[in-house]
């Protein structure tokens, strides 16, 4: 199962991505702390520059749900996790 961060206010989304077969953990952005074994992150987009991720874990990816459709997150999910399983060989 491929594990996922969400950002805490990001509540709503992640009955559907567990059902869509993710394994969701919180992402705290209080915190600023590494989440690990995740694939990607995901993130509202008032909070862009959320934990400095770049520092945190650059080679994985963060997308912003700002404004996307269930549909658009779930593929971007795919495709992001995807790549970075690829990546990992």
């Amino acid at each position: 199962m491929r594990k996922i961060a969400v950002e805490n206010s990001l509540s709503h989304w992640k009955d559907s991505l567990q059902q869509n077969g993710y394994d969701v953990v919180d992402l705290d952005t209080t915190q600023q702390t590494y989440v690990p074994d995740v694939l990607c992150y995901v993130i509202t987009g008032q909070d862009k520059d959320v934990m400095g991720m770049a520092d945190l874990q650059a080679d994985l990816p963060v997308i912003n749900a700002e404004g996307i459709t269930e549909a658009e997150l779930l593929e971007q999910i795919k495709q992001r996790t995807d790549m970075v399983l690829s990546a990992r060989g």
